[in-house]
């Protein structure tokens, strides 16, 4: 349960923080089942430039041929498998927090993409997705006369 802020140190509201979320998290987590029941969700960020939507995806222990990429109209898709690992003979886990199974993600992307341009390099189990803008959506400076 929750406790009113009566003061203290001051890292004591980012305890009570932390405190909130773990509330929070264990709230969910009995309503939806936890994260590990829903199958594998790779963390992913889209950062826009003046020329282009860069994609990140963290996809750690995955190999090239483990997921694919899709590009439809103007919406981007990264679906694959995350494979659990075999474990030795009689071996048993004590816990694991690593979660596995199908996945895909898709993106809306925020402008028209020149689908020609479009490059994708995985390394360190991290993919790179360099999606340039269209032409006709870059702005465009008008002279006056």
């Amino acid at each position: 349960m929750l406790e009113r802020y009566r003061g203290g140190s001051e890292l004591e509201p980012l305890r009570l923080f932390r405190d909130f979320q773990r509330e929070v998290n264990r709230l969910f987590s009995d309503f939806f089942g936890s994260v590990s029941e829903w199958g594998y969700y790779p963390p992913m960020s889209m950062i826009e430039t003046k020329d282009e939507i860069i994609i990140l995806a963290e996809l750690p222990g995955m190999e090239r041929g483990d997921f694919k990429l899709t590009l439809t109209d103007n919406t981007l898709t990264i679906s694959g498998e995350r494979k659990e690992e075999s474990l030795p003979e009689g071996a048993r886990y004590l816990f694991n927090e690593r979660t596995t199974g199908r996945f895909a993600r898709s993106l809306t992307l925020p402008t028209l993409i020149d689908k020609d341009r479009i490059r994708a390099e995985f390394k360190n189990g991290l993919l790179r997705v360099t999606l340039p803008k269209h032409e006709e959506t870059k702005p465009k400076e008008i002279e006056i006369q």
